[in-house]
């Protein structure tokens, strides 16, 4: 039986995570790591608001874990805000390639 799976921000209180900030909501800002599933905007279009958002608070950069195949055009979408809001956004972004799995609460 598959179970259909909906794009939501999955808050991980002990880890302090965040599974696809989609338009970063403002609880995302304290979570220090965020996994990106895919580059859909309802996805990862909140990105460079939650980075910039965190160094307005002064919070530490956050590390950032995004498919391989996404890393490069990511890089871009930070240059590219980068260079137009004259702003330093600061993340440690990392390619993570493994297998999915997804507990039955994270399901629904």
């Amino acid at each position: 039986m598959k179970k259909k799976i909906t794009a939501k921000l999955e808050l991980l209180s002990r880890e302090r995570s965040a599974f696809d900030i989609g338009r970063c909501p403002s609880r995302a800002i304290q979570q220090n790591f965020v996994f990106i599933t895919h580059a859909h905007l309802d996805h990862i279009g909140g990105l460079p608001m939650y980075v910039a958002s965190r160094s307005l608070y002064n919070l530490k950069p956050p590390t950032v874990f995004v498919p391989p195949c996404i890393k490069e055009d990511v890089v871009k979408l930070f240059d590219i805000h980068r260079t137009m809001g004259n702003v330093e956004l600061n993340l440690d972004l990392v390619a993570l390639d493994v297998d999915v799995f997804l507990r039955d609460n994270m399901c629904t």
